[in-house]
Order: structure tokens, then C-alpha cells, then sequence
């Protein structure tokens, strides 16, 4: 927001607690990295969309911009396969959200609550054939989350390990350096907000 909204919010609006997601990069038992994000992180695809997006939005707009750059990376992309909690997918990108996104498919615009202590996860999984054909149709279809090849769920921590390669993360639209470990948590505490008053 612009100095004059912010200092009318402190002025005459009202306080509201809002989140912060943490992301513990690297190996444990090593110097870790941590990096706070207050809406979004992910990893695979996401990154490269978020640099395709950024340098075509002048020219189309960010919204226009943002699906031309995910069907050009999925397009590309080649699966990434990692550990989630221990547990093995191929996958094409990953999405975490600091709170309980809505909708539930592949475009989440709001959240109801900016404290509700909670991850969202999403992936779009690799392993099934024509899984990215798949999810386009859904997406047409409107039908995206009842899709057998994409994932929503809410947690409170996340364990990733990338199997391969280290791989580029974007928190909130900044990619960060490549990294083959990391690990997503909500901060203790939520920090208070001022915000515009509803009228």
C-alpha cells in the first residue's frame, strides 16, 4: 500500500493477525537458511513460471501473463521427483500457501483467514499418463478438484526433499537460490496487522 492508506490504517483501522510461513533451507545438521513468506511458496515449475510471468506482464497483463507462462512451463518442464514427508512423487510443481486458500483448484485468489495456522498444499502429480493434458481439460472443465492429478491438502509442516538436482524456490515471487531440502512451518505467533476499516 502507498505511506497515506498505511498511515490511515494505523490511524483509524483495525488490527488483525495474520500469519507468516517459514521455509528452513538446507540439510539438517547444517547451516540452515530460513526465509518468511507471507502469501506463497513453491517449487518446480513455479519459479520458472513466476520469471516468465514477470517478463511478459507488461505486455499482457499479470493474469493473461501468468497462464500463458504455466502452460509454457508445463509444457517444458521435466518431472521432479521428491520426498514429501518421507513419502516418494513425481510431480510437476508445488505449491504452498500460508493459510487455507479458495478456490480449492489450481488458481487460489483469497484466503477467508490470515491466521489459520495451517499450510495449504498442492501438487500437480507426474506419475499418471497424460497428467498434464489431464489437468488442462479439468481446469476448461472447471472440475480441477476432483482430478486425480492434482492434490490439495492443509498441514501444519511440510518436509520436502528434492531427489536429483537442487532446485529453485519462489517465496511471494522472489526466487530464492537452488536447494535440494527444505522444510515449510508457520511461525509461532501471529503478527499484527493494520488494516483499512470495512465499510
Amino acid at each position: 500500500e502507498d505511506t497515506p492508506t498505511a498511515l490511515a490504517a494505523a490511524r483509524d483501522g483495525e488490527a488483525v493477525l495474520v500469519d507468516v510461513g517459514l521455509v528452513d533451507i538446507g540439510p539438517p545438521g547444517t547451516e540452515q537458511r530460513t526465509v518468511a513468506f507471507v502469501n506463497t511458496a513453491s517449487l518446480g515449475g513455479y519459479p520458472d513460471m513466476v520469471r516468465l510471468r514477470e517478463g511478459w506482464q507488461h505486455r499482457w497483463g499479470k493474469w493473461p501473463a501468468a497462464a500463458m507462462a504455466l502452460v509454457r512451463v508445463l509444457a517444458e518442464a521435466a518431472p521432479l521427483v521428491v520426498e514429501l514427508d518421507g513419502r516418494r512423487h513425481t510431480i510437476w510443481l508445488l505449491f504452498v500457501g500460508n493459510g487455507a486458500y479458495r478456490p480449492t483448484g489450481m488458481a487460489p485468489v483469497f484466503r477467508p483467514r490470515l491466521d489459520a495456522r495451517v499450510l495449504d498444499v498442492r501438487y500437480l502429480r507426474a506419475d499418471v499418463s497424460f497428467s498434464r493434458t489431464r489437468f488442462v481439460a479439468s481446469v476448461l472443465a472447471g472440475t480441477l478438484a476432483r482430478s486425480r492429478v492434482y492434490v490439495a491438502a492443509t498441514r501444519t509442516r511440510l518436509a520436502v526433499r528434492v531427489v536429483g538436482p537442487p532446485v529453485g524456490m519462489a517465496t511471494d515471487g522472489e526466487v530464492q537460490p537452488d536447494a535440494d531440502r527444505f522444510v515449510f512451518r508457520i511461525a509461532p505467533g501471529a503478527v499484527p496487522v493494520y488494516r483499512p476499516r470495512e465499510t
